[in-house]
């Protein structure tokens, strides 16, 4: 498993690196390349260029965004998603307001800076070196990643719910899968409330019932693994 960081601000990274108390990248090198500031001008010449040889050996790829034009992201994102193997890519700037997690096309993770180099880093790291996997979420939430990310999809249901008690619509299969993106979560919640999974849309009362019943589903499982 090869991972390559690449920042621009060493000077900001090394703070951050300081105030969290992240150890050094030392211990990981067998795993991770942290490329040079003086590469990034080849690099985007590359990728200009759609030349993505200096990232092709990567199955992680973790980069300052604002370091990069839209374009050039855009193209990264592409080599993700189409190789034979999917590659990892972690979005990491200032400028991100709230973290967010996606594996539709490729694992990817947008994230701010500050949480990128948080003590999740060294959590992370040392799970490719121990493990040779990449767990987004593990670097999302941290150590609890499971109850966390389980607290996130509970508050985004709840968000929903509140919207559909307010305009009175019908909930969609198609958009429960999209809050909840996790069909495991989705198939134990039906199994466990014995409900028809093969429904396409649910009305408003019936709606109601189903999201508050997700809700319970999801409290229990997080109670699970806080106490586990």
């Amino acid at each position: 498993m090869k991972a390559v960081l690449i920042e621009d601000r060493p000077v900001r990274q090394k703070q951050y690196l300081d105030k969290n108390n992240v150890l050094s990248f030392e211990k990981y090198k067998a795993n991770l390349y942290c490329m040079e500031p003086e590469e990034f001008t080849a690099l985007k010449n590359d990728l200009d260029n759609d030349d993505f040889s200096k990232l092709n050996d990567y199955d992680l790829i973790m980069l300052h965004a604002s370091a990069f034009s839209h374009n050039q992201l855009d193209k990264i994102k592409i080599l993700c998603g189409k190789s034979q193997k999917k590659k990892s890519l972690v979005l990491f700037s200032g400028g991100i307001s709230s973290s967010f997690y996606d594996a539709e096309s490729f694992p990817f993770l947008n994230i701010n800076s500050k949480d990128f180099y948080s003590v999740n880093l060294t959590s992370f790291l040392a799970n490719i070196k121990n493990n040779n996997k990449v767990n987004l979420l593990l670097l999302q939430f941290g150590d609890k990643w499971e109850a966390s990310r389980l607290m996130s999809i509970r508050e985004r249901i709840g968000v929903e719910l509140n919207t559909l008690l307010n305009e009175e619509t019908p909930l969609y299969k198609e958009d429960l899968e999209s809050w909840v993106m996790d069909n495991e979560i989705l198939n134990g919640y039906f199994l466990n409330y014995k409900r028809d999974s093969t429904t396409a849309v649910y009305e408003s009362a019936e709606a109601e019932t189903i999201l508050r019943e997700i809700i319970e589903y999801l409290t229990k499982s997080i109670q699970k693994f806080i106490h586990n």
